[in-house]
């Protein structure tokens, strides 16, 4: 991804434009993918404490109550476990000097370097972005059927829900590539609104194969 990646979020407050396929290509092909992939490997790593507390959002007037947190290594498993699909989904991530191809940098010890970029408050969001995927029942979920639950999440979820998506997939972009910043949201906005589009158009996210 280059400099262009880092543009400032679209107003949320005004709908956004219809989303062409070759505008999604454009903007996604500089964001890649995202979200994390699977370590069982990562209790005791030494990792900021988990925080469940502060994970679960606070329920505003009329919203449902936010799901219980999972274990600290199912939050991670889950980030890990989108990360991957967010490597070739819709194309290839990009590696930014890196060799190794975009899942071969899913790794937890890249996630917990991401982890610690991360001020307490933005990583409880994140954790419980995983906590609600968990509960849809995506954890250890096929490829396709994630980001299916990805992409009806990002369109149905509440405002705070959103946020918390929002947090998780940004730190699976960082996961993938030190280059960004685990704390902005611009790359998760673009790869989780054509998500939420493909949902609304009830058709099934596929990764262009000729691109990766």
């Amino acid at each position: 991804m280059d400099s262009a990646a880092h543009t400032a979020p679209p107003d949320r407050d005004r709908p956004p434009a219809p989303v062409t396929r070759r505008r999604f290509l454009g903007r996604t092909a500089i964001a890649g993918s995202v979200a994390v992939a699977a370590g069982s490997t990562l209790a005791g790593s030494g990792s900021v404490p988990s925080g469940h507390a502060a994970a679960a959002s606070t329920p505003g007037a009329g919203a449902a109550p936010a799901p219980p947190a999972a274990p600290l290594d199912r939050q991670r498993e889950m980030l890990l476990q989108a990360a991957r699909a967010g490597a070739v989904y819709p194309i290839e991530f990009r590696g930014f000097g890196e060799s190794a191809r975009g899942t071969a940098r899913v790794t937890a010890a890249r996630l917990l370097a991401a982890e610690r970029r991360l001020d307490p408050a933005r990583l409880a969001r994140a954790r419980a972005g995983a906590d609600a995927l968990i509960a849809q029942g995506l954890f250890g979920a096929p490829q396709g059927r994630l980001l299916a639950g990805i992409g009806r999440h990002a369109a149905q979820a509440g405002d705070a829900a959103q946020k918390d998506l929002r947090a998780f997939v940004a730190l699976g972009v960082a996961t993938l590539s030190p280059h960004f910043d685990p704390a902005d949201d611009a790359m998760a906005e673009i790869w989780l609104g054509g998500l939420g589009r493909e949902h609304r158009l009830g058709r099934q996210p596929q990764p262009i194969a000729h691109r990766n």
